[in-house]
């Protein structure tokens, strides 16, 4: 179990692609997915509250895990912190435009005569969504790029190889 927790907690070190995506991510997918069917079956709040639960469990062995693979292919942690978070913020902004893209286009119809000018006036504030979108998209191809790529062989400044053999696999639990 405490080498389960390090594995998830601990951004030190460097972690392969196979224990990348067959120990963290698998597990991570099944659990998320898991507590999602749930909710919708169930649709109790109680599953809500589980579904909210579960994925702020998930965000720091997230980012731990990421940063400890950016290491394995011999870059800095920042740059998972950095690729995240622009994810993080641009999610919240794209939410609370579109909040505000409902609101205005509610409180418009009422104004506006026609259907055309409603629909005109939502997509004045579609541009930006639009914008934010294909960057968070172009950001999660890229992570998926960078996950793809293979590690650097022997010993980098930010640990051993975790692929040699005399060292052992840190996810063998």
């Amino acid at each position: 179990m405490p080498q389960l927790v390090d594995f998830l907690v601990n951004p030190k070190g460097r972690i392969s692609r196979k224990s990348y995506f067959l120990d963290f991510f698998l597990i991570y997918l099944v659990s998320v997915l898991g507590v999602h069917f749930l909710h919708e079956s169930a649709g109790h709040p109680v599953t809500a509250a589980l579904k909210s639960l579960v994925g702020l469990f998930w965000l720091w062995p997230i980012l731990a895990i990421s940063i400890r693979r950016f290491h394995d292919i011999g870059r800095s942690g920042w740059w998972a912190v950095g690729g995240y978070g622009v994810m993080i913020i641009s999610s919240l902004y794209l939410a609370y435009q579109s909040h505000e893209n409902l609101g205005a286009a509610a409180s418009g119809l009422e104004q506006v005569q026609t259907q055309e000018q409603a629909a005109g006036e939502l997509l004045q504030r579609f541009d930006m969504m639009l914008a934010l979108g294909v960057m968070w998209m172009v950001l999660l191809i890229f992570a998926g790029l960078v996950f793809g790529f293979p590690g650097q062989k022997g010993e980098n400044p930010y640990g051993p190889d975790p692929l040699n053999a005399d060292i052992g696999d840190v996810a063998d639990f």
